[in-house]
């Protein structure tokens, strides 16, 4: 064969295989309008058409399904996006509950990368690696929980006749690098908050230290690279990483922070993780500062330092809200001991740190007060647990423990181990004022997972989305150390309905609150022992009701 007619042949084939594709994706395109079938023969090159693009995988399920799951503090709803095996392994069973423990999580992808691997009759399978960050906020005291990172996994897309199914049916586990370790003080003390990062090949990679100093990150591309350690108050800690193993977490064991001079005491984090901040009413104290919430306003009052007599005594009053990662000042005060804080928005958490200065030491805070949350309103209605489990309560299985304990709101809480009890609920002891209202759910987390149910509706059915609040949340804590948290389960409207589910001209209403566990049932995980100590795996304190005005 000569060489114009084998270049003639290649043009013509060329053409041929253009000519296919733009059919194939015609087809394709059809198929998604009507709903009808693609023909057995096209399926295959179809759905490669269609999964090796990584536009279409960005938002058929990255921003449709992963993003929407994470954010959705259901842990049903995030497992089901793994095959089941896949989705009880200890790393993603630590990055499901984190999810899950947060307030308000969000999460962020991006530097997307896809390469199409095996194809058949309908299904494409595809191995993506994209970068992530997953935040939001933990604990009474709000503290703000980031991890970032990558995720390397092996995505199998189906195209069915309706619908494109998805789902992550393995990962790169085994061909990336990982690591884990605990902050801590030079007296061997967790440190909490601690901002942990690295930097490896196109990734960065940074978590924060959890309630007992521990840390992990996975799905690291170089076996070696510099590891920082930051944290308010101590001396920056790097510590180079080297010749660590694949496919297993590498264990850094204690990693010491030196306190910085001059920080002892008084800076935001040594109070924050030993000081309960957010409590349910209208009255807040941690580390010497006291908060009172008003109609939109807040009141704080505080102690001059002891020596206040035989010095002149500023103070500098700082404020955050729940999303700021920093406190910002607000108000500069001289030789005075409270502050009331006007212009705030109900139902809102707002967090304060008040810094006393001498005029001998104008540079460095002589004493620090606080931080302290809380939330103005002008109506909260809390119910305590502990009351309602001798009066109204219903259960199903065993009956929740009533406990006496000093650090809980009334002085107890009622615990019950979720694999034993399967639901709870009960009438509001007394009526609530109609209105808009945003819920708070004060809680004991427990050990092992605890995915629960919650409903909290009036007597009738809902005519629109915030009559009601309806949602899963998980009660497994993702610090140990951590005794107590708040969760902010969202907005709902309370108003009276009859039995037609018309509205009644009255000013206030009954509710039922009922919680369930999800109909995947806590198991044990890595060795979690299904006991808690006293009075089972899960403690309920107070559900709390601020009007929104």
């Amino acid at each position: 064969m000569n060489s114009k007619s084998f270049q003639n042949k290649k043009k013509k084939n060329s053409f041929i295989t253009a000519a296919f594709v733009f059919f194939a994706a015609a087809l394709l395109m059809a198929s998604g309008c009507t709903g009808s079938k693609l023909p057995g023969s096209d399926a295959g090159s179809a759905s490669a058409l269609r999964g090796a693009d990584s536009a279409m995988i960005k938002k058929d399920f990255i921003d449709s399904k992963l993003i929407t799951a994470f954010e959705s503090k259901s842990p049903e709803t995030i497992r089901g996006l793994f095959e089941r095996p896949l989705s009880g392994s200890a790393h993603w069973q630590s990055l499901i509950d984190l999810a899950c423990a947060l307030n308000k999580p969000r999460m962020e992808v991006g530097a997307l990368n896809v390469s199409s691997g095996a194809a058949g009759e309908g299904f494409l399978v595809s191995e993506i690696a994209f970068a992530y960050k997953l935040y939001g906020f933990t604990g009474l005291n709000y503290d703000l929980f980031v991890k970032e990172g990558k995720i390397a996994v092996t995505l199998k897309t189906s195209f069915g006749e309706q619908e494109i199914r998805q789902k992550i049916t393995g990962d790169a586990f085994g061909r990336h690098y990982h690591i884990k370790g605990r902050a801590a003080t030079a007296g061997s003390k967790p440190l909490a908050f601690a901002a942990v990062t690295l930097s490896a090949g196109n990734y960065d990679y940074s978590c924060t230290s959890g309630g007992n100093g521990e840390f992990a990150i996975e799905f690291i591309g170089s076996e070696g690279f510099s590891l920082s350690i930051d944290r308010p108050g101590y001396k920056p800690l790097v510590k180079q990483i080297e010749n660590i193993k694949k496919g297993e977490y590498t264990d850094l064991g204690e990693l010491v922070m030196e306190k910085m001079p001059g920080a002892a005491g008084g800076s935001r984090e040594e109070t924050s993780n030993t000081a309960p901040m957010l409590k349910p009413g209208v009255k807040s104290f941690a580390n010497g500062l006291a908060a009172v919430s008003l109609d939109r306003a807040a009141k704080l009052s505080w102690k001059a330092p002891a020596d206040a007599a035989s010095k002149q005594i500023s103070y500098k009053l700082f404020k955050k809200n729940v999303s700021d990662e920093k406190f910002k000042q607000t108000a500069t005060l001289q030789n005075e001991e409270n502050f009331t804080d006007e212009g705030l928005s109900n139902a809102n958490i707002y967090i304060y740190m008040v810094e006393a200065y001498s005029d001998e030491t104008p540079d460095a805070p002589v004493l620090t007060y606080g931080p302290v949350a809380l939330i103005p309103s002008s109506l909260k209605t809390a119910l305590e647990f502990e009351d309602i489990v001798s009066t109204s309560l219903k259960w199903s299985g065993a009956k929740p423990l009533k406990i006496n304990d000093d650090s809980f709101s009334g002085s107890g809480c009622i615990a019950f181990d979720p694999l034993k009890t399967s639901s709870l609920s009960f009438l509001t002891p007394h009526k609530i004022k109609n209105g808009y209202y945003k819920a708070f759910l004060y809680v004991k987390r427990s050990k092992a997972s605890a995915a629960m149910k919650i409903e909290i509706k009036q007597f009738g059915e809902p005519e629109e989305n915030k009559s009601f609040y309806r949602g899963e949340v998980s009660l497994k804590s993702i610090n140990l150390k951590e005794n107590r948290d708040v969760i902010e389960l969202g907005e709902m409207l309370i108003e009276p309905k009859s039995w037609k589910n018309e509205t009644l001209p009255e000013d206030y209403c009954e509710m039922t609150v009922k919680i369930s566990k999800t109909e995947e049932a806590a198991t044990e995980k890595d060795g979690e022992k299904t006991d808690n100590g006293r009075g089972g795996e899960a403690a309920l304190d107070v559900i709390e009701f601020v009007k929104i005005d």
